[in-house]
């Protein structure tokens, strides 16, 4: 699964991919850039690329919503930031299947995806940035870690990893 926090225009997301036994991946890459944006994705992780050349050949964002690109298993949601407005769009179809809906976050706010979308919510309420937030939910979250990466603007910074403490 994924994590993606967002905090005031500052974006982060884990590296972790995993099936529900074991680790796959710790050092994965879950974001493309294309066209001046970050593109970012949670639920079906197989329709991410495609998802991707949609974005790419469409014109506008409100193009993008066709079924024919939001294929896949329902509640997938593609996040698209833009560095220069530092701004985030949400692309989501609901579980039914019977609509699309596209969302713009304003700068000044908190928002998370994915599975561990609570705990990261948590951690920034009581203050922490979107890369922390997405640290605070790999300690709980099993199907969140590796390396975070974040971006604020068009500032990039990988962190060295979350590292887990469990209790015996």
């Amino acid at each position: 699964m994924t994590t993606i926090a967002y905090k005031n225009g500052e974006i982060a997301v884990d590296s972790h991919i995993s099936e529900p036994s074991y680790v796959i991946n710790c050092t994965a890459l879950k974001f493309n850039m294309k066209m001046g944006c970050i593109l970012f994705s949670t639920g079906d992780a197989g329709v991410h690329d495609r998802l991707v050349e949609a974005f790419v050949a469409v014109d506008m964002l409100e193009d993008f919503i066709e079924p024919k690109y939001l294929g896949g298993k329902s509640g997938t949601k593609f996040i698209v930031y833009d560095p220069e407005s530092r701004l985030l769009t949400e692309v989501y179809r609901n579980s039914d299947n019977d609509y699309v809906s596209i969302y713009t976050y304003p700068e000044q706010c908190n928002v998370a995806f994915g599975s561990g979308a609570t705990f990261a919510m948590g951690a920034m309420n009581f203050g922490a940035n979107a890369s922390e937030a997405v640290k605070a939910a790999a300690i709980s979250d099993t199907l969140t870690g590796g390396v975070i990466h974040s971006f604020d603007g068009e500032d990039y910074i990988a962190s060295d990893g979350v590292e887990r403490e469990f209790q015996t």
